[in-house]
């Protein structure tokens, strides 16, 4: 109930007129415009006139909230809501980021950023909000910005407590492996060593939320950051973590925007159950990616695998698959 108390306090000078205005639907949306506001000039409740001179307010403040909410399930209808909340109050910045968003969630991170962008210049405060700079890293990361992407995971990642439990999971992921795949092979070693630490520092949040539905996922990329980072034994403790969890690389891949950094995961987790898997993958690694910051922490873990003392090479269970990094459907708060 708080959370919809809290939305009905904070909308409900807009949404009182509107007849039904479905407050539980607005309570689930992820952002709240700053059309939207509850709060008028100098921070004041809006007066009647103000209501008075912006009657579509309503009826475009509950569409939006539609549509933000029916993103996780039903991408037409908040393709629908959208439509109205356009024809409602047009060209609004508020809009623009729910077509974002839905075009995001449709594997169209080229389009997506473009209106966010849009969105962006036409309201700076547009992208403020948690879900909202989430799916702006997240375009970046998917047009090859990760350096921008980073950026914006910065200003997410204080904020990720607001995002619901499997989101932030999910998010602090994203976050930390964008930081590993920011440097490239003429990136200085203090560069580098300050990428591997600020993964490090971003995925150990991870994993102290405790049980998620991707806890060894989380583990998993923890290990591949510790490893770049230069700690052995803490890598080595993550990596049996995971594989106590039975973490799928495939699962972590659809976080990863690298497809060198998806090879990596995909060899260390097969580092759990086949040597010559795992030697295979990281070979594949060093090959397709020769401008890897991190081709000689590769080439250290592969060389460990090589030698007759190595721990690992159990038969495999089943032959994991290397994934490759692709658009993922953004959960909606």
């Amino acid at each position: 109930m708080v959370p919809v108390v809290v939305l009905a306090i904070t909308l409900g000078p807009w949404l009182a007129s509107e007849p039904g205005a479905d407050l539980v639907t607005a309570a689930a949306a992820s952002s709240r415009p700053a059309d939207c506001s509850a709060r008028g000039k100098g921070g004041k409740a809006p007066s009647v006139w103000e209501r008075a001179r912006s009657p579509q307010r309503a009826t475009f403040c509950a569409a939006i909230a539609e549509a933000h909410a029916k993103l996780g399930s039903d991408l037409a209808g908040a393709e629908a809501a959208l439509t109205r909340a356009d024809a409602a109050w047009p060209d609004r910045a508020a809009t623009k980021v729910g077509w974002a968003r839905v075009r995001l969630a449709r594997g169209e991170a080229a389009p997506a950023l473009k209106e966010l962008e849009a969105a962006l210049a036409q309201d700076p405060r547009a992208l403020t909000e948690p879900a909202a700079l989430r799916d702006h890293a997240r375009a970046l990361a998917l047009v090859g910005r990760s350096a921008d992407a980073l950026v914006v995971y910065r200003a997410l990642v204080p904020q990720s407590s607001l995002l619901p439990r499997p989101a932030r999971a999910e998010a602090l992921v994203e976050a930390g492996l964008c930081a590993l795949a920011a440097p490239r092979r003429d990136a200085s070693a203090t560069a580098s060593s300050v990428a591997s630490a600020e993964a490090v520092a971003i995925l150990r949040e991870a994993r102290a939320m405790g049980a998620s539905p991707i806890e060894g996922e989380i583990a998993l990329a923890l290990a591949l950051a510790l490893d770049r980072a230069g700690d052995a034994a803490g890598a080595a403790a993550r990596l049996a973590d995971a594989g106590r969890l039975q973490a799928s690389a495939e699962t972590v891949g659809v976080r990863v925007t690298d497809r060198g950094d998806a090879l990596a995961l995909s060899a260390l987790a097969a580092e759990l159950s086949s040597r010559t898997d795992a030697l295979a993958l990281w070979d594949r690694f060093l090959a397709e990616s020769p401008t890897s910051a991190w081709r000689a922490a590769a080439e250290r873990r592969r060389d460990a695998l090589r030698s007759p003392t190595s721990p690992q090479g159990s038969p495999p269970r089943r032959r994991p698959k290397p994934v490759t990094p692709r658009p993922v459907t953004p959960r909606a708060p």
